[in-house]
């Protein structure tokens, strides 16, 4: 299991996997929902089994601000994925 954005690390570890015969089904990626939803895709149709993440209950919040503190760049990901994602919307 390897939970990661960086797609630099994905290809690392396909390859690392693979040269030391691991099938795909030995391994999987681990994403947040809205994050890099192109590439969480792109990982399925090539047969790579991907866990997405999603955060929520009482404790999202503190979950949240706790993975900003650890690494500030993770806000730029979160301000993509809000601006780009298809959110559904309510009919009135």
């Amino acid at each position: 299991m390897l939970a990661t954005h960086d797609l630099r690390l994905v290809r690392i570890a396909s390859t690392l996997a693979l040269d030391a015969g691991r099938s795909r089904s030995d391994y999987e990626f681990q994403m947040l929902l809205g994050v890099r939803e192109k590439d969480q895709t792109r990982l399925v149709a090539d047969g790579a089994r991907v866990r997405v993440y999603i955060p929520y209950g009482p404790d999202w919040y503190g979950w949240f601000v706790n993975r900003i503190v650890e690494r500030p760049s993770n806000i730029r990901l979160v301000a993509h994925a809000l601006l780009t994602s298809s959110w559904p919307t309510r009919s009135p």
